[in-house]
Parts: structure tokens; sequence; C-alpha cells
């Protein structure tokens, strides 16, 4: 075994300390996937940031959406819309 391999699992630890502690769950959920793609050379290190934020960015986004849509109210009469 190399040196680089337990650096990279602590290097590792460290990133998924840090998404937890900034609450990122889906970047949380890809990293390993994505990790396994930059070890393969399908992609490097930051097309791999790209694929985790947009992850993560969609995730929030799809729930702001749905919290909005919950939030609309049921009428579709438009006088009683503030606009």
């Amino acid at each position: 075994m190399s040196r680089a391999a337990p650096c990279v699992a602590t290097t590792l630890d460290s990133i998924k300390r840090s998404l937890v502690g900034l609450r990122m769950p889906r970047a949380l959920e890809v990293l390993d996937a994505t990790v396994r793609r930059i070890e393969q050379g399908e992609i490097d290190g930051l097309a791999a940031l790209d694929v985790i934020l947009t992850e993560e960015l969609t995730l929030r986004e799809n729930r702001r959406v749905k919290i909005r849509s919950w939030r609309q109210p049921c009428s579709t009469d438009s006088s009683t819309m503030p606009w």
C-alpha cells in the first residue's frame, strides 16, 4: 500500500465532516461515486467539484419549489392573488 492511500482516506474523511457540518446531504451522497470517477480518469478535480455542487444545488432548488408549491393557495381565482 502506498503512502497516498492513508492521506486520501484522511482527506475524504475531512471532506465528509465538512459536508455534514455544512448540511450538504446530497453532496455527501455523491462524493464516493465522484471520487471513483476521478480515480478511473473519467473526470478531473474541477469537474468533480462541479458535479458535487450541482447535485446539492439541484436538491435544494427542488426542495424550494416543492415548498413554494405547497404554500400556494389552492384557489385559481386570480382576484385573490396579491399581484
